[in-house]
Protein backbone atom coordinates (compact mmCIF):
# COMPACT_ATOMS: atom_id res chain seq x y z
CA UNK A 1 0.00 0.00 0.00
CA UNK A 2 2.73 2.45 1.01
CA UNK A 3 4.85 1.44 -1.99
CA UNK A 4 1.94 2.15 -4.34
CA UNK A 5 1.35 5.49 -2.66
CA UNK A 6 5.04 6.35 -2.86
CA UNK A 7 5.16 5.52 -6.59
CA UNK A 8 2.19 7.82 -7.20
CA UNK A 9 3.82 10.65 -5.28
CA UNK A 10 7.13 10.24 -7.12
CA UNK A 11 5.34 10.56 -10.44
CA UNK A 12 3.83 13.84 -9.25
CA UNK A 13 7.29 15.06 -8.31
CA UNK A 14 8.73 14.17 -11.71
CA UNK A 15 5.82 15.88 -13.47
CA UNK A 16 6.59 19.08 -11.56
CA UNK A 17 10.24 18.79 -12.60
CA UNK A 18 9.19 18.28 -16.23
CA UNK A 19 7.06 21.42 -15.99
CA UNK A 20 10.06 23.34 -14.69
CA UNK A 21 12.27 22.07 -17.49
CA UNK A 22 9.73 23.12 -20.13
CA UNK A 23 9.49 26.60 -18.65
CA UNK A 24 13.23 27.06 -18.40
CA UNK A 25 13.85 25.82 -21.94
CA UNK A 26 11.87 28.87 -23.11
CA UNK A 27 13.39 31.33 -20.63
CA UNK A 28 16.91 30.26 -21.59
CA UNK A 29 16.24 31.27 -25.18
CA UNK A 30 17.71 34.68 -24.31
CA UNK A 31 21.12 33.08 -24.77
CA UNK A 32 20.43 32.80 -28.49
CA UNK A 33 20.93 36.56 -28.78
CA UNK A 34 24.44 35.97 -30.07
CA UNK A 35 22.91 34.10 -32.99
CA UNK A 36 20.12 36.63 -33.55
CA UNK A 37 22.15 39.80 -33.23
CA UNK A 38 23.48 39.70 -36.80
CA UNK A 39 19.93 39.41 -38.14
CA UNK A 40 18.51 42.01 -35.75
CA UNK A 41 21.25 44.54 -36.48
CA UNK A 42 21.13 43.94 -40.23
CA UNK A 43 17.35 44.36 -40.31
CA UNK A 44 17.47 47.58 -38.32
CA UNK A 45 20.16 48.97 -40.67
CA UNK A 46 18.36 48.03 -43.86
CA UNK A 47 14.67 48.37 -43.06
CA UNK A 48 14.31 51.09 -40.40
CA UNK A 49 15.50 54.67 -39.81
CA UNK A 50 18.21 53.19 -37.54
CA UNK A 51 20.51 52.81 -40.53
CA UNK A 52 23.60 53.81 -38.59
CA UNK A 53 23.15 51.07 -36.00
CA UNK A 54 26.06 48.68 -35.44
CA UNK A 55 26.77 45.54 -33.44
CA UNK A 56 28.30 47.59 -30.64
CA UNK A 57 24.91 49.32 -30.30
CA UNK A 58 22.66 46.26 -30.36
CA UNK A 59 24.67 44.56 -27.61
CA UNK A 60 22.87 47.01 -25.29
CA UNK A 61 19.66 45.05 -25.98
CA UNK A 62 21.16 41.97 -24.37
CA UNK A 63 22.68 44.06 -21.59
CA UNK A 64 19.26 45.49 -20.74
CA UNK A 65 17.68 42.03 -20.96
CA UNK A 66 20.16 40.50 -18.52
CA UNK A 67 19.95 43.48 -16.16
CA UNK A 68 16.15 43.33 -15.99
CA UNK A 69 16.27 39.57 -15.57
CA UNK A 70 18.71 39.74 -12.67
CA UNK A 71 16.82 42.56 -10.98
CA UNK A 72 13.46 40.76 -11.03
CA UNK A 73 14.51 37.23 -10.02
CA UNK A 74 14.09 38.10 -6.28
CA UNK A 75 10.64 39.53 -7.07
CA UNK A 76 9.60 36.17 -8.49
CA UNK A 77 10.63 34.48 -5.26
CA UNK A 78 8.68 36.94 -3.09
CA UNK A 79 5.55 36.62 -5.22
CA UNK A 80 5.83 32.83 -5.21
CA UNK A 81 5.61 32.79 -1.42
CA UNK A 82 2.47 34.91 -1.52
CA UNK A 83 0.41 33.59 -4.42
CA UNK A 84 1.96 30.26 -5.39
CA UNK A 85 4.00 28.98 -8.35
CA UNK A 86 1.35 28.78 -11.05
CA UNK A 87 0.16 32.38 -11.05
CA UNK A 88 3.67 33.82 -10.76
CA UNK A 89 5.06 31.47 -13.41
CA UNK A 90 2.36 32.11 -15.98
CA UNK A 91 2.56 35.87 -15.39
CA UNK A 92 6.33 35.95 -15.81
CA UNK A 93 6.38 33.46 -18.67
CA UNK A 94 3.73 35.16 -20.73
CA UNK A 95 5.25 38.57 -20.07
CA UNK A 96 8.53 37.20 -21.44
CA UNK A 97 6.77 35.65 -24.44
CA UNK A 98 4.88 38.89 -25.00
CA UNK A 99 8.19 40.72 -25.20
CA UNK A 100 9.41 38.30 -27.87
CA UNK A 101 6.08 38.43 -29.72
CA UNK A 102 5.99 42.25 -29.74
CA UNK A 103 9.47 42.34 -31.24
CA UNK A 104 7.73 41.38 -34.50
CA UNK A 105 6.36 44.92 -34.49
CA UNK A 106 9.15 46.78 -32.71
CA UNK A 107 11.94 45.59 -35.01
CA UNK A 108 10.02 47.13 -37.91
CA UNK A 109 9.94 50.44 -36.06
CA UNK A 110 13.29 51.28 -34.47
CA UNK A 111 16.21 50.19 -32.33
CA UNK A 112 14.70 51.78 -29.22
CA UNK A 113 11.46 49.87 -29.71
CA UNK A 114 13.44 46.62 -29.72
CA UNK A 115 15.12 47.74 -26.51
CA UNK A 116 11.67 48.05 -24.96
CA UNK A 117 10.26 44.69 -26.11
CA UNK A 118 13.20 42.29 -26.32
CA UNK A 119 15.30 44.01 -23.67
CA UNK A 120 12.94 45.35 -21.00
CA UNK A 121 9.76 43.26 -21.27
CA UNK A 122 11.44 39.94 -22.10
CA UNK A 123 13.99 40.53 -19.34
CA UNK A 124 11.46 41.36 -16.61
CA UNK A 125 9.26 38.40 -17.50
CA UNK A 126 12.20 35.99 -17.52
CA UNK A 127 13.30 37.13 -14.08
CA UNK A 128 9.87 36.80 -12.50
CA UNK A 129 9.37 33.30 -13.92
CA UNK A 130 12.81 31.92 -13.01
CA UNK A 131 12.36 30.98 -9.33
CA UNK A 132 8.83 29.50 -8.87
CA UNK A 133 9.40 26.25 -10.79
CA UNK A 134 12.62 25.57 -8.88
CA UNK A 135 11.04 26.19 -5.49
CA UNK A 136 7.97 24.14 -6.33
CA UNK A 137 10.01 21.13 -7.47
CA UNK A 138 12.27 21.26 -4.40
CA UNK A 139 9.20 21.05 -2.17
CA UNK A 140 8.40 17.70 -3.74
CA UNK A 141 11.96 16.37 -3.41
CA UNK A 142 13.41 18.18 -0.40
CA UNK A 143 16.00 15.43 0.02
CA UNK A 144 17.27 15.85 -3.56
CA UNK A 145 17.43 19.60 -4.04
CA UNK A 146 20.69 19.40 -5.95
CA UNK A 147 19.25 16.98 -8.50
CA UNK A 148 16.09 19.03 -8.90
CA UNK A 149 18.02 22.27 -9.44
CA UNK A 150 20.40 20.59 -11.84
CA UNK A 151 17.64 19.16 -14.03
CA UNK A 152 15.59 22.33 -14.27
CA UNK A 153 18.49 24.74 -14.74
CA UNK A 154 19.88 22.23 -17.22
CA UNK A 155 16.82 22.98 -19.32
CA UNK A 156 17.76 26.64 -19.05
CA UNK A 157 21.29 25.92 -20.19
CA UNK A 158 20.37 23.65 -23.09
CA UNK A 159 17.88 26.16 -24.51
CA UNK A 160 20.40 27.75 -26.87
CA UNK A 161 21.27 24.33 -28.30
CA UNK A 162 17.59 23.84 -29.12
CA UNK A 163 16.60 27.28 -30.37
CA UNK A 164 19.75 28.41 -32.21
CA UNK A 165 19.42 25.94 -35.11
CA UNK A 166 15.66 26.50 -35.29
CA UNK A 167 16.10 30.25 -35.61
CA UNK A 168 18.85 29.91 -38.20
CA UNK A 169 16.91 27.36 -40.24
CA UNK A 170 13.92 29.68 -40.37
CA UNK A 171 15.67 33.00 -41.05
CA UNK A 172 18.59 31.79 -43.11
CA UNK A 173 17.80 28.30 -44.45
CA UNK A 174 20.45 28.57 -47.19
CA UNK A 175 23.10 29.48 -44.63
CA UNK A 176 24.07 32.64 -46.49
CA UNK A 177 26.91 34.76 -45.17
CA UNK A 178 26.68 38.50 -44.50
CA UNK A 179 27.48 40.34 -47.73
CA UNK A 180 27.50 44.01 -46.78
CA UNK A 181 30.42 45.66 -44.98
CA UNK A 182 31.25 49.08 -43.63
CA UNK A 183 33.70 51.28 -45.48
CA UNK A 184 35.37 52.31 -42.24
CA UNK A 185 35.38 48.72 -40.90
CA UNK A 186 35.52 46.19 -43.78
CA UNK A 187 35.57 43.18 -41.45
CA UNK A 188 32.25 44.18 -39.86
CA UNK A 189 29.63 42.63 -42.13
CA UNK A 190 25.85 42.63 -42.26
CA UNK A 191 23.10 40.91 -44.18
CA UNK A 192 21.51 42.76 -47.07
CA UNK A 193 19.70 39.85 -48.81
CA UNK A 194 15.96 40.40 -48.91
CA UNK A 195 15.39 36.66 -48.59
CA UNK A 196 17.01 36.73 -45.14
CA UNK A 197 15.74 40.07 -43.88
CA UNK A 198 12.13 39.36 -44.85
CA UNK A 199 11.98 36.50 -42.33
CA UNK A 200 13.44 38.33 -39.34
CA UNK A 201 10.26 39.93 -37.90
CA UNK A 202 8.11 36.83 -38.31
CA UNK A 203 10.73 34.74 -36.48
CA UNK A 204 9.92 36.64 -33.28
CA UNK A 205 6.21 36.22 -33.90
CA UNK A 206 6.59 32.45 -34.17
CA UNK A 207 8.97 32.21 -31.23
CA UNK A 208 6.66 34.23 -28.98
CA UNK A 209 3.66 32.03 -29.74
CA UNK A 210 5.71 28.82 -29.43
CA UNK A 211 7.17 29.87 -26.08
CA UNK A 212 3.72 30.78 -24.71
CA UNK A 213 2.32 27.37 -25.67
CA UNK A 214 5.22 25.45 -24.13
CA UNK A 215 5.03 27.58 -20.99
CA UNK A 216 1.31 26.94 -20.65
CA UNK A 217 1.83 23.18 -20.52
CA UNK A 218 4.80 23.61 -18.18
CA UNK A 219 2.79 25.74 -15.75
CA UNK A 220 -0.04 23.21 -15.73
CA UNK A 221 2.41 20.70 -14.24
CA UNK A 222 3.36 22.97 -11.33
CA UNK A 223 1.53 22.42 -8.06
CA UNK A 224 2.71 22.58 -4.48
CA UNK A 225 2.23 19.65 -2.11
CA UNK A 226 -0.66 20.57 0.16
CA UNK A 227 0.29 21.43 3.73
CA UNK A 228 -1.86 22.35 6.71
CA UNK A 229 -1.07 24.81 9.46
CA UNK A 230 -2.10 24.45 13.10
CA UNK A 231 -0.85 26.65 15.91
CA UNK A 232 2.03 27.82 13.74
CA UNK A 233 3.23 24.26 12.98
CA UNK A 234 3.44 22.96 9.39
CA UNK A 235 1.90 19.51 9.00
CA UNK A 236 3.06 17.65 5.93
CA UNK A 237 0.34 16.18 3.77
CA UNK A 238 0.04 12.49 3.02
CA UNK A 239 2.10 12.84 -0.16
CA UNK A 240 5.25 14.05 1.55
CA UNK A 241 4.71 11.67 4.48
CA UNK A 242 4.70 8.84 1.95
CA UNK A 243 8.00 10.04 0.50
CA UNK A 244 9.65 10.42 3.89
CA UNK A 245 8.50 7.05 5.20
CA UNK A 246 9.70 5.27 2.08
CA UNK A 247 13.10 6.95 2.28
CA UNK A 248 13.49 5.66 5.85
CA UNK A 249 12.80 2.05 4.88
Amino acid sequence: MMTSRFASVRWKAWLVILGGVLIHITLGSRYTFGNLTSYITSYLRERTPSEGIRYKDTTSIFLLLITCYGATVPLGGVLDERVGPRLVSITGCWLASLGVFLTYFSIQDSFYSVLLTYGLIFGIGSGIAYIPALVCAMKWMPEKKGLVNGLITGGHGIAAVIWNPIETEYINPDNLSPNSSLKEEPTEKYFAEAAVLDRVPSCFLILGITFACIQFFGVLLLFDPVSTYYNGVINLNDDLIAINLNDQV
